[in-house]
């Protein structure tokens, strides 16, 4: 994707701060990033047409509470399909 900057699964455009930076890596080596990827997954073919908000909800239920940004992000970066850089 043009524009960003890549650690693993969790990604940080090269405008965005510093602090995005140090997130995004330390979401990659923690592995969470790639948890976040799978929950999603798993709700997405388990209730296909769910808006991200109503996958964000579901995410709570399974103990990893997303919200519909995050989820958002997730399905636009390709990373729960597996298209993400």
């Amino acid at each position: 994707m043009e524009g960003v900057v890549s650690s693993g699964i969790a990604t940080a455009r090269r405008s965005d701060p510093v602090s995005s930076h140090v997130a995004a890596r330390a979401m990659a080596e923690s592995g969470r990033g790639r948890g976040h990827a799978a929950l999603v997954l798993g709700l997405v073919r388990s209730h296909p047409g769910e808006t991200a908000g109503e996958i964000a909800v579901r995410s709570g239920s399974a103990g990893q509470a997303l919200d519909s940004v995050q989820v958002t992000r997730l399905l636009i970066d390709g990373e729960v399909f597996g298209d993400g850089e």
